[in-house]
C-alpha cells in the first residue's frame, strides 16, 4: 500500500457523492467517494493507493482522462513471472506500482527514469484523520 500525508484544500458534495481536493507536497490530487461526513476543509489525512491502482508513462505527453498525475523518478524495477513491481520516489516518498510485465516491457524502465503516475480519483481513499 502507498500512503501520502495531505492537507483537504476542497470538498464538493452532489447528493451523496464527494469530490475531495487534497495538497500533498505541493501537488493537489482528487478523490471521489460516497458518504464523508466527517471531513472538513484544513484538515490533514492520511492517503492511501493500491499499487495496481498507480498507472505510469514514460515521456507522457497529451491528454488524459484520469483525475491525479504525480510525477516520480523510478528506483528500482523488479520483474517476476508475470508480474512486475516498480519503486518508485515521489518528493521523498516510496511507491510501488505494480503491473504485468507485458504492460511494462515496451517502456524500458530503468532506475533514475523521471515517469508519470496516473490515479484516478476513485482509487484513493483516506485511511485516516491526522
Amino acid at each position: 500500500m502507498n500512503y501520502l500525508v495531505a492537507k483537504v484544500i476542497g470538498l464538493e458534495n452532489s447528493e451523496n457523492l464527494t469530490i475531495v481536493e487534497f495538497e500533498a507536497e505541493g501537488d493537489f490530487l482528487y478523490m471521489m467517494s460516497l458518504e464523508l461526513p466527517n471531513i472538513k476543509e484544513g484538515m490533514m489525512v492520511k492517503l492511501a493507493i493500491k499499487p495496481l491502482s498507480i498507472a505510469i508513462a514514460k515521456r507522457f505527453s497529451g491528454s488524459f482522462s484520469y483525475s491525479n498525475k504525480l510525477f516520480a523518478t523510478v528506483k528500482e524495477v523488479k520483474t517476476g513471472k508475470l508480474l512486475c513491481s516498480v519503486k518508485l520516489d515521489f518528493k521523498g516518498h516510496e511507491f510501488e506500482a505494480v503491473m504485468s510485465n507485458r504492460a511494462i516491457a515496451n517502456m524500458h524502465l530503468r532506475a533514475d527514469d523521471t515517469v508519470a503516475l496516473f490515479i484516478k480519483a476513485s482509487d484513493i481513499f483516506i485511511k485516516e484523520i491526522l
